[in-house]
């Protein structure tokens, strides 16, 4: 077997976000569970009025619970606050007071490009940007320092692509094979459903009958009246000289191996299964409350 490197666009990640049965969850449920108890300050009542007040004016706790959707799914995201000073300066600490932000921007990888890494190994902002770059109306292009953007990045890679430049890895790239297995999972079990009974009806010389048209004709419309006839009715009416029967799939087992594919894509997603599935934990004296804390 052979590991080959997966080349993603946004589309297609976007597209798996929404279309598929998991992955969704996959990339909300970690940032959800993040910022959903927020955090607490330990400080002054009057300085942890004024913090609290400042978060919830900017919005800071939905901002950071977007970027960690989007780190997740497209491999990396920026927070932009809006900063006193020319954009493409470093940011003075010393100026920013708590009425100086007016709001907060998101940014997925692909909505803004980091230029000019710094290769030099002595450098302390080695593998970083040396600035990062949004394009605007009317083709034109706004210029952040680094020291004004806070980057929350996807899973980094074992080396510094040049390719790649800071951004890391959709979290896709690892969960492919098993959300892919688990969507088809559901979807063979859905098409099961379809065939759980069917109807068997052997009719006299019907392969002979085919050869003419008429006949065909005269089959179709007789078992189009059969069905209308069973859905209004609930009765098959067939010929004498017919033999009607119905046989059923046997499910014994599907349920094991579905189960077995969702633990797995669950180990995973690092996710407990009793999180991501929404099921009670198994097993004797089994709360599920150790799944939920971890």
């Amino acid at each position: 077997n052979t590991y080959v490197s997966l080349q993603l666009n946004q589309q297609q990640l976007d597209s798996a976000y929404r279309s598929s049965t998991w992955f969704g969850e996959i990339v909300d449920i970690p940032a959800d569970d993040a910022t959903r108890e927020w955090r607490q300050w330990n400080a002054d009542k009057a300085q942890i009025e004024l913090l609290e007040a400042t978060e919830k004016r900017l919005n800071v706790r939905v901002k950071v619970n977007q970027a960690l959707r989007w780190s997740r799914l497209y491999g990396g995201a920026v927070i932009i606050p809006d900063l006193p000073g020319r954009p493409a300066s470093p940011v003075n600490l010393d100026r920013i007071s708590a009425a100086s932000v007016r709001f907060l921007h998101v940014l997925n990888r692909w909505e803004i490009r980091a230029e000019g890494i710094i290769r030099d190994p002595l450098s302390p902002n080695y593998g970083q940007p040396e600035y990062y770059e949004v394009n605007g109306d009317q083709g034109r292009t706004t210029r952040f320092h680094p020291s004004r953007v806070v980057l929350i990045n996807g899973r980094r890679p074992g080396t510094l692509d040049m390719s790649n430049q800071v951004w890391g890895d959709p979290i896709w790239h690892n969960l492919s094979d098993a959300v892919l297995a688990s969507d088809s999972s559901a979807a063979v079990v859905a098409a099961l459903m379809q065939e759980a009974k069917i109807d068997v009806v052997r009719v006299a010389d019907l392969m002979s009958g085919l050869a003419t048209q008429a006949y065909e004709d005269t089959l179709l419309r007789r078992w189009q009246l059969v069905a209308q006839l069973k859905s209004v009715a609930n009765v098959t009416l067939i010929d004498k000289d017919d033999e009607w029967e119905q046989k059923s799939v046997t499910f014994g087992g599907i349920p094991d191996t579905v189960n077995a594919i969702l633990t797995i894509m669950a180990g995973a997603a690092d996710i407990p299964v009793t999180r991501l599935i929404g099921t009670s934990a198994g097993g004797l004296n089994a709360t599920g409350e150790g799944d939920l804390r971890n």
